[in-house]
């Protein structure tokens, strides 16, 4: 475990100063105007693409990362990726932990590990681009922690759950699992999410409500891209192409909810994220990402092929399909129809292979369960 701990911190280290990708430059503006007193929300910056379109929380904490660049000389590319190497390492050790708790051997935690921490398509995404899913991810599984050591908390888990939705926006895809699973506590939980949500936004929704909302759904109207199966539309009319995203995100909202009846909560939100890689309009090679410690999670700790095979699936593809290598083009249809026809087939896999393992569970426990009474009942009757 040290070991791959230490390697991948010493690659972190190497790929860190070499360069940054365009969202990287978005930071780096964003916080840069921010400490001039801009909200940038209202009043972009000169971004060469799009704006900020995340709630302000990254952005936060951004700003002493910049601050330290501007008065120590230090570059920003350094300094703004720290932020993130720090949530790589924190979301492999609570992956971890929850191996641990699962009593996984020390081989297979260190092989886990390595899957997440060593991952080319993580490095790539983090260290090497400068993109911040690894922050989302990691208070995403901060809050699976808070859940999975007691299901009937609210505040902690809440406040973890509402910074991962303020780092990105995704951790939302949960909620159907968490309505059906907390019923009594749902209420007090989303009154919690939502006023997190309010401190974190307040100072550009107060000011700057439409600006603010504006830039949240800047994707919204986007047509087909990066690795999603529907750039086959490509040559249909721009509306219907995005009437068709809209709907099979509709597809998805009914996906998430029929997921939400498996009990487990990291295969729940392993399938939910993959589901939505699935059917979402948009799927840049960063959305790759956020299943990955839940499917390691599943594929170790539940000893699930499935699980481990979709790892493979996304890393290759996300190498295979990014902004700064791509030999078979920026948005391959056949070869995101082939991935969208893997990763379904691998998904129903890994749900049906699990549902046969759960009811086979409950079946054995039955007998058992029968046994126990009687004997209990045999010890009563002497």
């Amino acid at each position: 475990m040290t070991a791959v701990l230490i390697v991948g911190l010493v690659t972190r280290a190497v790929l860190v100063p070499i360069t940054h990708g365009s969202d990287f430059t978005v930071w780096d503006l964003a916080s840069r105007a921010t400490l001039d007193g801009v909200n940038v929300y209202a009043h972009h910056p000169a971004y060469s693409g799009g704006p900020y379109p995340y709630f302000p929380l990254f952005l936060y904490v951004e700003l002493p990362m910049q601050w330290l660049a501007l008065h120590t000389g230090v570059s920003f590319t350094i300094l703004g990726k720290l932020p993130i190497v720090a949530a790589d390492l924190l979301a492999t050790l609570l992956v971890v932990g929850e191996l641990k708790r699962l009593d996984v051997t020390t081989r297979l935690q260190a092989i886990a590990a390595a899957v997440l921490f060593l991952n080319p398509l993580v490095l790539y995404n983090g260290a090497f681009y400068g993109r911040f899913d690894s922050v989302c991810l990691a208070l995403l599984l901060l809050a699976f922690r808070a859940y999975q050591r007691d299901q009937t908390a609210t505040g902690r888990f809440s406040i973890c759950y509402a910074l991962a939705i303020a780092a990105k926006t995704f951790p939302i895809f949960l909620l159907p699992w968490l309505a059906r699973h907390n019923r009594s506590g749902i209420a007090r939980r989303l009154v919690t999410v939502a006023g997190v949500l309010f401190v974190v936004a307040a100072p550009y929704l107060i000011t700057s409500p439409a600006a603010f909302a504006t830039d949240l759904l800047y994707s919204a109207d986007k047509l087909p891209g990066g690795l999603s199966w529907q750039v086959v539309l490509h040559g249909f009319p721009a509306g219907l192409q995005v009437g068709t995203g809209d709907v099979l995100l509709g597809v998805f909202v009914v996906a998430a909810a029929a997921i939400a009846l498996v009990d487990d909560l990291a295969l729940a939100a392993a399938a939910t994220l993959v589901a939505f890689l699935l059917l979402s309009k948009q799927v840049i090679e960063q959305y790759l990402i956020w299943p990955l410690p839940f499917l390691i999670i599943v594929g170790a700790g539940r000893r699930s092929r499935a699980a481990w095979l979709l790892i493979a699936e996304v890393t290759l593809a996300g190498m295979l399909v990014n902004a700064h290598y791509h030999p078979f083009g920026v948005q391959p249809v056949a070869l995101n129809v082939v991935l969208a026809l893997a990763v379904a087939a691998t998904l129903a896999c890994m749900i049906l292979s699990e549902h046969t393992r759960s009811s086979i569970g409950k079946a054995g426990g039955a007998p058992q369960a029968g046994a126990a009474a009687a004997h209990v009942a045999v010890g009563a009757g002497n």
